[in-house]
């Protein structure tokens, strides 16, 4: 199955060929039931891992989670508990489950699937630290720990949305774990 990575591709985004020489878009998967696999650029045979493409890349440390219990933090904030995690596995036992986040969009709600940027992503999705991003850290926020941030559109660099206002998404096509989508869903997400 080869694609065609000027266009969208399997993969969900598009791709280049980083040698500098070629800068082809015609790629093809090493093992196409893999789709984390790497694929090799059909020009000049560089293998590109799944973690270098760029769409990849840009919602590194983003996560969607599920929000497992919301109460008021003073006046204006809420302390949520979000589930990134379906369960707990023993091979990732440095990776949490539960993150506590702390956020002023105080209509979150139990129950609803939203987008969280770990500790360690680059808001707005996509920048580095040295165009204008801003590295996400552990915080304190209204004198509770927050472990992250919800997402707005445009965090994620999104067209369309609300900013200030979280990323909600369909749970049916977005389930606690993955990755948010590269554009903004229509109709299901909000």
């Amino acid at each position: 199955m080869t694609f065609d990575a000027s266009e969208e591709t399997p993969y969900g985004g598009r791709l280049a060929c980083p040698q500098p020489d070629c800068g082809s878009t015609e790629f093809e998967p090493e093992d196409p039931e893999d789709e984390h696999g790497p694929a090799m650029c059909l020009s000049c045979g560089e293998s590109l891992p799944y973690e270098e493409f760029p769409w990849v890349k840009k919602f590194a440390n983003f996560v969607v989670g599920k929000v497992e219990s919301a109460e008021p933090s003073g006046k204006k904030l809420n302390k949520l508990q979000v589930r990134i995690r379906e369960e707990e596995n023993d091979d990732e036992e440095d990776k949490k489950t539960l993150l506590t986040i702390v956020t002023n969009d105080v209509k979150v709600k139990v129950g609803e699937h939203v987008v969280v940027a770990q500790v360690g992503a680059i808001v707005p999705a996509g920048k580095s630290v040295e165009d204008g991003g801003t590295s996400v850290q552990k915080a304190s926020v209204g004198g509770s720990a927050s472990e992250g941030m919800l997402c707005d559109s445009t965090m994620l660099s999104w067209v369309g949305g609300a900013k200030g206002v979280a990323v909600r998404l369909d749970p049916a096509g977005f389930p606690v774990g993955s990755k948010p989508p590269e554009n903004r869903p229509t109709g299901g997400g909000k």
